[in-house]
């Protein structure tokens, strides 16, 4: 099925490093706390 010798599947590992993911878990604390605190997030989501 998958038989082609020139291709090669990964997957998306661009945000895989500790310099981009502590920011990322951050920025979840805090839109977390201003949520729990009444306030609008940083960064909110719809």
């Amino acid at each position: 099925m998958f038989e082609l010798e020139n291709v090669v599947l990964v997957p998306h590992l661009g945000s895989a490093t500790v310099e981009t993911r502590t920011p990322m878990a951050m920025l979840a604390a805090d839109n977390a706390r201003a949520v729990l605190s009444g306030e609008r997030p940083p960064a909110p989501i719809n």
